[in-house]
């Protein structure tokens, strides 16, 4: 298929989820590990009537997982984290646990025991200048089993990743990331979000309710999540991430590789998820 009829499945594709239940979207389309294509098609701010852009900046949610699990294996690939010990070693702030030692390979496999959202804390309104008080939200609650027993989804989990990855650079965790993942990818849009910056071209948020339709979505300040669902970016953006991590210009081919594996749980069983 060549790329002016790929362009236009893809340009039907996304005009038709924008006449279903999303105000608007962006696609980017990567070919040969270049970028290809990228547009936006919809409405970015329904009430003023802007329309999207090949470069709005829309919340990324957990796709900023795997770019947090890509700065903490780039210290891994330098020997300067190693997956399986205690997350203590890196983050002395996070108390032991009854059971096995938690470790960083737990974290990143969603295999730790750390809880996920408890109601409420999902649109969280309370801004955090720190990880370490971020940490305090989760940090003293009992594990839901022992690590390495199970899968259970866990955004808590990666804000003690980005911990990892601050103590051991000795930057801030956007600092790292700034220099050693978007930088190098060329992700000039992408960033933690900050509710009171300024940022062009950035979309408004929203939900749909029964009866309702579309409404502006609550307010929430997303320090609380950074790591594993706070970050802010573009599609084209993204789409650099993907073409960064598969020309090896952020990892190496064997670490991605161990990124994609299945991980293995204590029983000997596998997870739906990698790293």
């Amino acid at each position: 298929m060549t790329i002016g009829r790929l362009r236009a499945v893809l340009f039907a594709v996304a005009t038709a989820a924008t006449a279903g239940n999303a105000p608007g979207l962006a696609v980017a389309l990567v070919k040969d590990d270049k970028l290809a294509w990228t547009e936006g098609v919809g409405i970015a701010d329904v009430e003023n009537d802007v329309p999207v852009r090949p470069d709005s900046v829309f919340r990324i949610a957990s796709i900023s997982k795997p770019i947090t699990a890509t700065a903490v294996m780039q210290l891994v690939q330098k020997t300067l984290v190693r997956l399986d010990d205690p997350i203590q070693r890196y983050v002395a702030s996070f108390p032991e646990k009854a059971g096995a030692p938690l470790t960083v390979r737990h974290l990143l496999s969603h295999t730790s025991g750390v809880r996920h959202y408890k109601d409420g804390e999902f649109d969280h309104k309370e801004s955090y200048d720190s990880l370490e008080r971020a940490f305090a939200i989760f940090k003293d609650d009992p594990l839901l089993f022992p690590p390495g027993e199970k899968y259970s989804y866990s955004t808590y989990g990666y804000n003690l990743l980005a911990g990892i990855v601050e103590r051991v650079a000795g930057v801030s965790f956007e600092q790292y990331l700034d220099q050693h993942v978007w930088a190098p990818a060329e992700m000039a849009d992408t960033r933690l979000e900050h509710p009171q910056e300024i940022v062009k071209h950035r979309v408004r948020h929203y939900v749909r309710s029964d009866g309702a339709g579309l409404q502006n979505a609550p307010y929430a300040d997303l320090s609380i999540k950074w790591a594993g669902g706070g970050m802010i970016s573009t599609a084209a953006d993204l789409a650099r991430f993907h073409i960064a991590l598969n020309k090896g210009q952020l990892l190496e081919a064997k670490t991605l590789s161990e990124m994609y594996t299945a991980t293995t749980l204590n029983d000997g069983s596998k997870s739906s998820y990698g790293l």
